[in-house]
């Protein structure tokens, strides 16, 4: 199990051969090692997959050990020059950015190699909660997820079919949550002394247990309050409930049940316990608006970024009108 989540690519075996010469300089190529995955791909709908996803513990590996070569080589730690700080040392000192790094990195090049594999044609982005995933320590790591892909068959007459099409006026109120929603995805959390509110972060020691055995023992696990929590291959509902507020020190249990889908087969149907020991809440701070995070976006005003932000919607309720009338169509 594995709960809780930048973006970064690079590849091993980087080939650079640049050879001098009189009237010539080869290109420098990028060479990336692919991910020895295992598939499996089912049938949720007449245009839905459920994939999952294994990726090697070999893998897992030679990623963390990229991503640490990376960090050595601009890490600052007192009492040593960069460049020079003890692996050992940075895994313990920068764990959380760690794990997240190599975890952007599988998701992407594992979707990047399934897409160019033609394993799935997704027309969407893929249902997947980054944050309830955790890279483990050893052993695979496993993730799923449901996506819309291209259907798989000959299209019939369509002519004559008549379908309602719904309204793709956005009003303001709809423009400014999802403003709202975007300008939170560049939050950053910050330490709070007070209850943890829903939408706030709690950093946890997580353990689960199935009656006197430990499964899983994991420290400073963040995780955001909101209303249903999904592990790999479970699901707390009512997540807000039980974490809304808590505060440094408490402790919060429940019982959940393992999916009968789970890759562990001895733990399928099986009830354990996921204990959370809060250490510190978090509350997310929305980003400044000023030059600095506008000129991620090539914005020279909020203006600009506003119309930036209402054209990424108008798309989104365009593809919902596409959708909507695809699924009248496959109805008839």
């Amino acid at each position: 199990m594995s709960a809780d989540g930048e973006e970064t690519v690079t590849s091993e075996g980087e080939a650079t051969a640049v050879e001098s010469a009189p009237e010539e300089q080869e290109q420098t190529e990028t060479v990336e090692e692919r991910l020895e995955l295992k598939v499996n791909i089912e049938n949720i709908g007449p245009c839905r997959k459920h994939v999952s996803v294994t990726v090697p513990e070999s893998d897992i590996q030679r990623l963390r050990g990229e991503s640490l070569d990376e960090f050595s080589e601009q890490a600052e730690v007192p009492g040593f020059r960069i460049g020079r700080v003890p692996r050992s040392l940075l895994e313990k000192r920068f764990k959380s950015e760690l794990s997240d790094q190599v975890k952007q990195r599988v998701l992407l090049q594992s979707l990047e190699q399934m897409s160019d594999d033609n394993e799935i044609d997704p027309i969407n982005q893929p249902d997947i909660d980054v944050e309830s995933l955790d890279i483990p320590d050893s052993g695979d790591f496993c993730y799923e997820f449901d996506v819309e892909v291209r259907p798989d068959f000959d299209v019939p007459d369509y002519k004559g079919f008549e379908i309602d099409r719904p309204s793709g006026d956005v009003s303001d109120d709809e423009f400014e949550a999802f403003k709202a929603q975007f300008l939170e995805s560049y939050s950053t959390p910050g330490q709070v002394e007070r209850a943890a509110e829903s939408g706030d972060s709690v950093v946890c020691n997580l353990k689960v247990t199935h009656g006197d055995n430990e499964i899983r023992d994991t420290e400073d696990v963040a995780i955001r309050i909101r209303p249903s929590l999904q592990f790999q291959d479970a699901e707390i509902e009512d997540f807000e409930s039980l974490m809304t507020g808590v505060s440094a020190g408490d402790s919060r249990s429940i019982d959940v049940s393992i999916s009968v889908q789970s890759s562990v087969v001895e733990m399928r149907g099986e009830t354990v316990t996921i204990t959370f020991d809060v250490t510190s809440v978090r509350a997310q701070e929305l980003p400044e608006l000023d030059k600095e995070f506008l000129d991620q976006f090539n914005c020279d005003s909020e203006e600009e970024l506003n119309n930036q932000i209402r054209e990424s919607l108008d798309r989104q309720v365009e593809y919902q009108q596409r959708q909507t009338a695809r699924e009248q169509v496959l109805e008839k």
